[in-house]
């Protein structure tokens, strides 16, 4: 009898100890508002899909948030900090997977782009799938939010389905860019 009432005791303690946590971190306030937590993931395992698995080996896991098959990722583009503004496509350091289509993008601009003879264009795409179906080439020229083809939500305006893991890439055209740098909020959906 004595041992029941202690392990009894000991489950008790327990329950009541972790349950105020668990409850805590769920619901708020006295209506039962629901709360979400933020979650930051650079590596391990979700669903047998390693993380990372569809990311550069140099970078991070760049997913930002996934909500009803929805994706939304980030990259940059930064001539000023480094990156090579040679008349090339660039490689943004993330990958979309197979079979996805990019129904909305958000590009800000934080340092204007500019060149020697202030000639360069900039375009935003998918390697090898639609190299400019984000933004068609522009004069980044000055800073600020600046539209993409996806603005609109038309699905006519969708970036192409990938047929495999592709790349987002920026494309300098026109001479080589000296300087610029912007950032890139890409939202997609995974077809079949």
């Amino acid at each position: 009898m004595k041992r029941s009432i202690t392990a009894l005791t000991i489950l008790l303690i327990c329950a009541l100890t972790i349950l105020p946590f668990c409850i805590g971190s769920y619901i708020s306030g006295p209506h039962r508002e629901w709360g979400f937590v933020d979650i930051t993931i650079e590596s391990g395992v979700i669903d047998s899909a390693t993380i990372g698995a569809t990311t550069p080996s140099t970078g991070s896991f760049t997913t930002l948030k996934s909500t009803a098959g929805v994706s939304t990722i980030k990259a940059d583009y930064d001539v000023t900090g480094g990156d090579s503004g040679t008349v090339a496509a660039h490689d943004l350091g993330v990958t979309i997977p197979d079979n996805a289509v990019v129904i909305r993008a958000v590009i800000e601009v934080i340092t204007a782009f500019d060149s020697a003879a202030h000639g360069e264009t900039i375009a935003l795409g998918i390697a090898t799938n639609d190299t400019a179906g984000i933004l068609a080439a522009a004069d980044l020229g000055s800073t600020g939010f600046k539209a993409s083809i996806q603005d609109d939500g038309l699905a006519a305006n969708y970036s192409e389905k990938t047929t495999a893991e592709r790349q987002l890439i920026a494309t300098v055209a026109g001479e080589a860019a000296t300087s610029g740098k912007l950032l890139l909020w890409v939202e997609y959906i995974i077809s079949e």
